[in-house]
């Protein structure tokens, strides 16, 4: 079952990252900009379930996962990679106060 939802979570950032990038691309105007507004709808919905997925994937039994278990590691590394640029990105703007 932890497999099925380490899965399903890191599809779920992928996804959280392909919209991130297509909102880069095509919103651009306006004040403030979509591509800001709509980031940060992403990012704070996909956070934590990139976190859950993170936590499934690590205290997932290996015998548990035997069926799919290069899938499930792949996905929870997914899922470390943005957990951790995400929250590198918000200790750097909110708690450093730089601009990124």
């Amino acid at each position: 079952m932890k497999a099925q939802i380490v899965v399903a979570c890191g599809y779920a950032v992928l996804v959280a990252v392909c919209a991130l990038v297509m909102s880069t691309a095509f919103l651009r105007g306006g004040h403030p900009p979509g591509s800001g507004i709509v980031n940060l709808l992403v990012l704070l919905l996909a956070y934590p379930i990139s976190l859950y997925g993170v936590v499934a994937g690590w205290t997932a039994r290996p015998d548990a996962i035997a069926s799919r278990t290069r899938q499930v590691y792949v996905m929870t590394g997914v899922c470390l990679c943005f957990a951790v640029a995400v929250t590198l990105v918000l200790v750097v703007k909110f708690v450093l106060g730089k601009s990124i």
